[in-house]
């Protein structure tokens, strides 16, 4: 573990038995920076993040991951942000620099946000059709009602269909600009690592504060 300072904290576990790395890089945040009762928004943020960038669009996006045999995803969650990203260690400091350019230049599109908002709908509404999706989907909800505990993280159908790009692109100001941690495992020297984590954005505003988890006090839920 070392600190990089200004918020920045690097992990690096060096196992060489496989010419693969991985890493992720996380922040706290998710939910925790919704306004306006925005569910679903930071789910929504992290499928467009990795979906394009202003020199590649969503099929050169896939094209290019295809070829190295890798993968870029986000994702975010109540109180957790993160993107990771796997590849082969020849093709490591590509899938380093594609994920430097989903930080700091996503396209974040309007085709993009269609299409992730329709993709998250119907999965919400086919895990809706089994009585054990709905008792998932609502129970947190109710066990931590009034708080981001009790947020549903994928969203609504209603809360999708409100979601605009303004709203993404505000959720991102706010999210990209944490302290974070990058914890990196593989076929990667802690110079190398050291060195990627030194290109990326060097966070300006203070970590997300978590808050109390409180209880719902009612005993029964019941699910129509």
């Amino acid at each position: 573990l070392k600190d990089l300072g200004q918020g920045r904290t690097l992990i690096v576990w060096k196992d060489g038995s496989q010419p693969y790395v991985s890493a992720t890089l996380s922040f706290l945040g998710g939910d925790l920076f919704l306004e306006g009762g925005a569910e679903g928004l930071s789910q929504v943020s992290a499928a467009m993040l990795t979906s394009a960038t202003q020199s590649k669009n969503y099929a050169q996006m896939n094209e290019y991951l295809l070829d190295r045999a890798s993968g870029l995803n986000a994702a975010g969650g109540l109180t957790d942000f993160s993107v990771t990203l796997d590849a082969p260690s020849r093709f490591s400091n590509d899938i380093f620099a594609l994920m430097n350019e989903v930080l700091t230049s996503p396209a974040f599109s309007q085709e993009d946000l269609d299409r992730v908002k329709r993709e998250q709908t119907a999965a919400i509404l086919s895990e809706e059709e089994s009585a054990s999706g709905l008792l998932r989907r609502n129970l947190q909800p109710f066990l931590f009602r009034g708080s981001v505990y009790g947020n549903k993280p994928d969203g609504t159908a209603e809360s999708l269909a409100a979601i605009s790009r303004d709203d993404v692109l505000a959720f991102w100001e706010r999210q990209k600009t944490r302290p974070w941690v990058l914890s990196v495992v593989g076929d990667i020297s802690g110079e190398e690592a050291e060195a990627f984590a030194l290109t990326l954005p060097v966070p300006s505003a203070p970590a997300a504060q978590l808050p109390d988890a409180v209880w719902n006090t009612d005993k029964e839920l019941e699910i129509v």
